[in-house]
């Protein structure tokens, strides 16, 4: 019952101190699917017992005030993606923290509640909606497709440098 206590006290008229913007956001669409009748699955990502590819998943925790915390898992792509971008985990907390919130629309059978997708910088992090499982991460590059791949390889650590230059306090 503390998740569904947390849920209540984040999604209640946002009104925990200092919440960032784009968690309230986030909390706002909440609401409303749940006024529509929705009941997410996890407010936390939690590994389903079945799964065992999803035991695998990195877990992080995002602390936020009024004692609560959002768990996110990293999938394995996503794991892959970090590795070969350069991207660590306070990299991805800052993105999830401060990073501005677009919804995507259902994607398949795979996310019939759509996409979160976080951008800060030039950082984005790409989330399925219910069970806050971060499924890739890549740095917004302008005219990627266009590039070749020795360019694609410069443009990235360029992407990682000027992200750098961010406080990660």
């Amino acid at each position: 019952m503390y998740i569904m206590s947390c849920i209540k006290k984040i999604i209640t008229n946002n009104c925990i101190p200092n919440t960032p913007r784009s968690l309230q956001i986030y909390n706002q669409k909440l609401i409303s699917l749940c006024k529509n009748g929705y009941e997410p699955l996890h407010f936390n990502f939690e590994a389903v017992d079945s799964s065992h590819i999803e035991k695998l998943y990195k877990i992080i925790t995002l602390d936020l005030p009024g004692e609560c915390f959002i768990k996110f898992g990293i999938t394995l792509h996503a794991s892959q993606r970090m590795f070969q971008r350069g991207i660590n985990e306070n990299m991805l907390k800052k993105t999830l923290v401060y990073g501005k919130i677009q919804h995507e629309g259902p994607q398949k059978i795979w996310d019939p509640y759509g996409r979160k997708v976080y951008t800060y910088k030039n950082m984005v992090i790409v989330t399925n909606y219910e069970q806050n499982r971060i499924v890739t991460v890549y740095w917004k590059i302008p005219k990627w497709d266009f590039l070749e791949k020795t360019e694609k390889y410069r443009a990235q650590i360029n992407a990682l440098n000027s992200f750098y230059h961010c406080n990660f306090n």
